[in-house]
This record gives structure tokens, C-alpha cells and sequence, in this order.
């Protein structure tokens, strides 16, 4: 059921902000353990770049077999990716699409990563995001 905790049967706020720890092992510069959607569509682009399997791109982006199959319908749908057959393999390779959006991506993230830490920041080591 949406919006309830299960363990304590607690009904869970969808308006309230997310508390994002400044530590985590994630690569993004404003986000926590937990990635966006856009870090693991950016994140797939990148371990597609020269063509791999669906294995390698769970493995590689670290996904679940249904997170993966999802990203992946979204990302073949909206031609961020292509498949192809090779040696009687499904392989996934980034489009050109694909490409310019990671290079997007990788310039908004770039330019903004500190300065959107600074505007959130309310304590040492922890932001707000809404």
C-alpha cells in the first residue's frame, strides 16, 4: 500500500522533505546512498557506451533484474538506447540521443553540484531537498 509503513503501519508524508546525507558511496555530487532517476539513466548510458549485455549493465549500475528491465523499456521506447543482435546476443548500446543527454547531464551536474549543496545546507553535514 502506498504511503504506509509497513513495519509500524505509520502513514508516510510524500510532501514532506527528504533528509540527504552529504556522506553515502554515490558518485553525484548532491545526492546520498539513494540515486535519482536520472543518475541511474546517466549511469546506464555510461556502461553502454561501446555495447553491453544486460548482465553487465545490472552488474555495472548496480540495479535489480525488474529495475533493470524497467529502465531499459523506458530507455529503448525513448531511443536513449538501442539493441542489437550480436552472435545470437542481446546487446545494448547508447544512441546518439543517449550520448547527448549523458553529456547534458554531465554539464548541469557539473555546474551546479556545489552551489545546490550551498543552498540547501542547515547543518555541517546534511541538506533539503523538496
Amino acid at each position: 500500500m502506498p504511503g504506509v509503513n509497513h513495519k509500524n503501519n505509520e502513514q508516510l508524508s510524500s510532501t514532506a522533505p527528504q533528509i540527504i546525507s552529504e556522506q553515502g558511496p554515490s558518485k553525484s555530487p548532491f545526492l546520498s546512498q539513494r540515486r535519482d532517476k536520472l543518475y541511474i539513466i546517466a549511469e546506464i548510458l555510461e556502461v553502454s557506451k561501446g555495447g553491453v549485455n544486460k548482465t553487465q549493465i545490472m552488474y555495472r549500475a548496480n540495479l535489480s533484474f525488474t529495475q533493470l528491465n524497467g529502465y531499459l523499456n523506458f530507455m529503448l521506447k525513448n531511443e536513449l538506447l538501442e539493441k542489437v543482435l550480436l552472435n545470437d546476443k542481446e546487446i545494448y548500446k547508447s544512441t546518439k540521443k543517449g550520448l547527448d543527454i549523458l553529456q547534458h547531464y554531465r554539464e548541469i551536474t557539473g555546474s551546479i553540484g556545489s552551489d545546490y549543496m550551498d543552498l540547501y545546507k542547515i547543518g555541517k553535514k546534511t541538506f533539503v531537498r523538496k
